[in-house]
């Protein structure tokens, strides 16, 4: 018979066993966290894993393959499987969790979970009669972000959250985020301050839950965004090792889910009531009439208006049509779209460095193949990243080179360039790459087709005084102008 003394130093040496805090734990217990939870949250739910890996943007350019207009400077990490795509169906008492170590310092990173397929049954619109399943890819909820993770680094949500542990529990029921949590906190001593709650929005979308093999239910992902790191190199390890854990729980014993529904969490409101100073638009007049004078002897110039794509919630869902992946902490503008440039045609872009002006955390301009839907070349603000263009580019553009000019100031809060195939002479260019392919039809170089349409889209991300996209009423437009040669 085993003591009562024995029986309590076995307890208090597995007490000591377990971290207490958020600071006890580190990346090299991601696997064990994971094997643990597995196997103990398998007594009440069936678990199913699936890879979560970075996206290869090679497989984009096969024949009707479309990637939703990736950034190319932000890798994209999201579950992934042969037989079921990128994202999975869930009733209203599944989850989804993710289990990982954060992505390296960088500029941007975030967690967002969306729909990314919806059946109708009536077509879209619902007058034509035809059955069709769309890619929606909308957002769920507000993305949980740097500034905002819970993490193992601290205490404090978006403290020291780079290169630790987290955990996402998406799920729209109350006693399934019990139990999940339970296994972590209770059995496992993972601190409950480093888990992060996503709530399905059943009611407010609505949402077509359950789990059919007809798929006519809705099917949802979580994705993960990161951008510019520190050390590139840092970034390009973490991609390879892809430290996720990926899994859609499902309960072994099916139960009600009305009384239990969690209650969907309010959106944050973009705006600080700040607003960019309107001299900075002044200046950015003043600088296109510079420019145009400057190109208008060799080129004809059309202005182009931007079109302003930031979706508002589950409008995509709700109409059938595409929201490409949208981010609620980003602001997105339609620059061009279906530009097919000679070789000596260009795009002039003259705009205000929102970051300079503190209304953002970062901005980018990508060219994409508008046929692949799939980005190929950015210009960011961003210093010490190979396409580090926009800072100072004003500056540059206007030939401003001397501090006690008096437009020196105020230029140094715009961004201007211009995006071609041909680059010579220009101050500041975005260079169009053009695609390459081995021998044996591989991607040698990413890059557009010459006679290939071409879209360029601007991104604004994270006020950084309200933790998310900054409002369009508080930021100044950019100009966007097609340059023909004559």
């Amino acid at each position: 018979m085993v003591s009562v003394k024995k029986i309590s130093s076995f307890i208090a040496l597995l007490a000591a066993s377990i971290p207490t805090s958020a600071f006890s734990w580190d990346v090299s217990q991601l696997n064990a966290l994971a094997n643990e939870f597995n196997e103990g949250i398998s007594n009440s739910f069936k678990v199913t894993e699936y890879p979560f890996l970075f996206m290869n943007t090679d497989a984009c350019f096969k024949p009707n393959k479309t990637c939703a207009y990736t950034n190319p400077d932000s890798p994209y990490a999201f579950p992934q499987s042969p037989y079921v795509g990128i994202a999975t169906q869930m009733a209203k008492t599944d989850a989804q969790v993710l289990i990982m170590e954060t992505p390296p310092p960088a500029s941007y990173f975030a967690i967002t979970p969306y729909l990314f397929k919806r059946y109708y049954e009536f077509g879209v619109p619902p007058a034509s009669g035809v059955p069709v399943t769309v890619q929606i890819f909308e957002s769920l909820a507000d993305s949980i972000n740097m500034a905002t993770i819970k993490t193992t680094g601290s205490d404090t949500p978006g403290v020291n959250t780079n290169t630790q542990l987290s955990v996402f529990v998406m799920t729209a029921d109350a006693n399934t985020y019990r139990i999940i949590r339970d296994q972590f906190v209770e059995v496992s001593g993972f601190p409950e301050n480093s888990i992060n709650q996503v709530v399905m929005p059943v009611s407010a979308a609505p949402l077509i839950m359950g789990n059919s093999p007809d798929k006519d239910k809705d099917t949802f992902m979580m994705m993960l965004r990161t951008a510019y790191p520190v050390h590139q190199s840092t970034l390009d390890d973490y991609i390879v090792r892809a430290p996720f854990h990926f899994m859609k729980l499902s309960p072994l014993y099916p139960r009600d889910w009305s009384e239990l529904k969690l209650a969907t969490p309010a959106n944050k409101i973009p705006g600080s009531g700040e607003s960019e100073a309107p001299d900075l638009a002044s200046a950015r007049d003043e600088l296109v009439e510079n420019l145009k004078n400057r190109y208008g002897t060799t080129y004809t110039i059309q202005e182009v208006e931007p079109h302003d794509v930031q979706t508002r919630n589950y409008v995509c869902m709700t109409s059938g049509s595409s929201c490409y992946g949208d981010n609620p902490d980003a602001v997105y503008t339609h620059d061009v779209a279906k530009w097919r440039p000679t070789l000596q045609d260009k795009v002039l872009i003259v705009g205000i460095d929102h970051v300079a002006t503190g209304k953002a955390t970062y901005i980018n301009q990508a060219i994409s193949d508008h046929e692949h839907q799939v980005g190929v070349a950015g210009a960011s603000d961003v210093l010490g990243v190979p396409d580090s263009l926009l800072q100072g580019s004003a500056l540059k553009m206007a030939r401003i080179t001397e501090p006690t000019d008096p437009r020196y100031a105020t230029y140094s809060k715009l961004y201007a360039l211009t995006i071609g195939y041909n680059c010579t002479g220009e101050a500041v260019c975005l260079k169009i790459p053009v695609l390459q392919t081995n021998s044996d039809g591989s991607i040698k170089v990413v890059g557009i087709q010459k006679g290939d349409s071409i879209d360029i889209t601007a991104r604004t991300y994270a006020d950084p005084a309200t933790l998310t996209r900054p409002s369009t009423d508080e930021i100044i437009q950019h100009r966007v102008f097609k340059l023909t040669r004559k």
